[in-house]
């Protein structure tokens, strides 16, 4: 049979001969009997061996004696010979060779006749062998193909969903190298050592989730199996970016209910999150560290909420330990006291929020590294005083000013300055005669000296001042 991946006719089976001998013969078109026969596609009939010798003349050495080995006879006595082709209308298939070594009758006409006629049915079969193949193969694939969809599918069947679990199953489908990516480059996970790498895109519709990649070429069965994979990666992103919502809204819920001081609410989400019963602290991480906390807490329950450029978090006193190791050491952090109670931990969510409002607003404290609100307890205690009352002592206060936006900053900047007409000119772009000329300019207006006294009230009034939200 004529095998077109290396252009030869390949003995594939006949009677007479040692065929694992004769299997070695890679005949090439028009050499030889079996090669001419292929060319012209039409019967050759060979009566007497000078006839033969004549067609053997191209067969090549290393072909003839694999021949020879193959009929057990070194001086091959080969008498008459003929070869019919194998063909259908569009296609030859290979070429019959009938070898006549024994009898004294030579091959005729009517012999090469008997054997075409022989030759048409072989190459029927030969289609129908090729066609049973084929479906077979396909069979196969098609069984593979759904035994890798059931391995794929089952994978996925965890309540929380894995990457890890669902690339196993394309692992042990394929047995190939691979990294899975996601939007943002990070690995989720991966195996062995890439070489050659292919990519494949993982989209839900025209939105880009991640990357697949594996070593390549990848054809076939495992291009099909990728394929069928790639769809499920995608919903396990979207499984996975729909869990990370909802834990976040979870989450903020568990703020909002405490800052609404809905205690039994605060405990039911905190018990869901396996925070009951224990001991909590509070933090709010600002600016430059949101990222860096993110990427710490990616994998834990503890709650948390995104307000504004804050991240907010609640968790257990010994969570925090570690929280603070593994951040940056320019990370902003304000850090609330551990709470016995539920009530405890609303007063602490309410100064965190106060300390975080004051030091931008004011530059009191000012935080460039981690900060206690134990150390501050005058922010505790405005932040228990109700937004009223604060209200109404901050206008009483600051009336006889409250016309003068530059005095009002000046005064404001000088009780968080330490009351120095130095830091403050530096702080205002200013000189501190003029610091000086304004303060005396208040104390006027006040009708009163700006002694202690008078410090430590005006300082209470612009704490007062700050509205504190969630």
């Amino acid at each position: 049979l004529y095998h077109p991946e290396c252009n030869a006719l390949v003995p594939v089976g006949g009677t007479g001969f040692d065929l694992s001998a004769l299997q070695e013969v890679r005949l090439k078109p028009g050499e030889s009997i079996t090669g001419k026969t292929f060319v012209t596609r039409k019967p050759l009939l060979l009566p007497n061996p000078a006839a033969i010798r004549a067609a053997q003349s191209n067969l090549a050495p290393e072909h003839d004696q694999a021949v020879r080995r193959a009929i057990r006879r070194p001086d091959n006595p080969l008498r008459s010979s003929l070869a019919v082709p194998l063909a259908t209308d569009d296609r030859m298939l290979g070429v019959l060779v009938i070898d006549n070594y024994d009898t004294d009758r030579d091959f005729t006409p009517v012999d090469v006749a008997v054997a075409s006629s022989l030759a048409d049915h072989a190459a029927v079969a030969v289609l129908n062998a090729e066609e049973y193949q084929e479906i077979r193969t396909l069979s196969q694939q098609l069984q593979h193909t759904m035994t890798i969809q059931q391995r794929l599918l089952a994978s996925m069947m965890s309540p929380q969903g894995n990457f890890e679990q669902l690339m196993h199953a394309v692992w042990t489908a394929i047995r190939r190298p691979y990294r899975l990516l996601d939007a943002q480059g990070d690995v989720k996970a991966m195996r062995g050592i890439i070489q050659d790498p292919v990519s494949f895109a993982i989209r839900a519709g025209q939105d880009r989730l991640g990357e697949l990649q594996m070593t390549g070429p990848v054809q076939g069965v495992e291009r099909l199996t990728v394929e069928q994979a790639l769809p499920l990666i995608a919903l396990e992103f979207l499984k996975e970016a729909a869990r990370q919502q909802e834990r976040l809204r979870v989450q903020s819920e568990a703020f909002r209910r405490l800052w609404e001081q809905n205690y039994a609410a605060v405990d039911a989400l905190l018990t869901q999150y396996g925070l009951h019963g224990v001991r909590l602290a509070i933090g709010l991480i600002q600016d430059t560290g949101v990222d860096a906390v993110r990427d710490v807490i990616e994998h834990t329950n503890i709650p948390l909420m995104q307000r504004e450029q804050d991240l907010l978090l609640m968790m257990p006193e010994s969570m925090w330990q570690t929280l603070q190791q593994s951040l940056p050491r320019e990370t902003r952090m304000i850090i609330g006291s551990p709470a016995d109670s539920l009530q405890d931990l609303w007063q602490e969510l309410s100064g965190v929020l106060l300390l975080s409002a004051s030091s931008r607003q004011l530059g009191y404290p000012p935080v460039t590294h981690p900060t206690c609100l134990s150390d501050y307890p005058d922010i505790s205690f405005m932040a228990g005083i109700p937004d009223a009352f604060r209200q109404r002592f901050h206008e009483t206060v600051v009336t006889p000013f409250q016309e003068d936006s530059e005095l009002l900053t000046t005064l404001k900047t000088w009780i968080f300055s330490e009351r120095s007409p130095e830091r403050t000119a530096t702080i205002l772009h200013t000189h501190p005669n003029t610091v000086r000329y304004r303060l005396d300019k208040a104390r006027k207006r006040w009708n009163r000296p700006l002694d202690d006294q008078a410090a430590t009230l005006l300082r209470w009034a612009f704490l007062a001042e700050i509205c504190v939200r969630l």
